[in-house]
């Protein structure tokens, strides 16, 4: 059995910036967990599958790349709310038909597969952000840390042409399956 996510992955750059955020929560605002996880934006949940099954796996979100066509996301601004166990600090995303859409088309593929590998929640319960801290940010470092990060202005916008399988080695996760995008470009 092995554990893994299916997730969007930044361009380097956006990513080194939101690795310098965790950074600096875990300096300044003892938040440190985030910084084991790379910046990603999930499309499914941590979920545990034989390993046996991963290159069927792999297989059906193949087929589903190459019906795909790469699109366009916003990251703008910062959010927070309070998790299950912490509170959580995010780079947020502009509100997205195209990663909606996306996100839609995908649920429906995975979830109309014969062999049922990997389920998706419905697409009115997706929620796409890119966290920068989580688990160990007290309520109390989130209220300081947000004063800071509703001032930042940050905008980028990303050409999504892949998504990845992740998988986690017992210590972190690491790109197990990049899923290219090959449908002709949206404008």
């Amino acid at each position: 059995m092995g554990l893994y996510l299916l997730a969007i992955l930044p361009i380097e750059e956006v990513a080194q910036e939101v690795i310098q955020w965790k950074k600096h929560m875990a300096e300044t605002y003892n938040a440190s967990y985030g910084l084991k996880v790379l910046p990603h934006i999930t499309l499914k949940q941590p979920f545990t599958i034989d390993d046996s099954f991963i290159p069927s796996l792999v297989n059906e979100l193949n087929q589903f790349g190459k019906q795909e066509s790469p699109f366009t996301i916003t990251l703008n601004g910062f959010g927070f709310f309070t998790g299950k166990r912490s509170d959580v600090i995010y780079v947020k995303i502009s509100e997205s038909s195209a990663l909606q859409v996306f996100y839609a088309k995908l649920a429906n593929f995975l979830n109309s597969q014969t062999n049922h590998l990997l389920h998706l929640d419905p697409p009115n319960s997706y929620a796409p952000h890119m966290t920068i801290a989580y688990r160990d940010l007290s309520t109390e470092n989130r209220k300081k840390a947000w004063t800071e990060f509703e001032q930042l202005d940050y905008i980028r916008t990303l050409t999504i042409n892949e998504f990845y399988l992740l998988k986690h080695d017992g210590r972190q996760w690491r790109k197990h399956t990049a899923i290219k995008l090959k449908g002709e470009p949206c404008d």
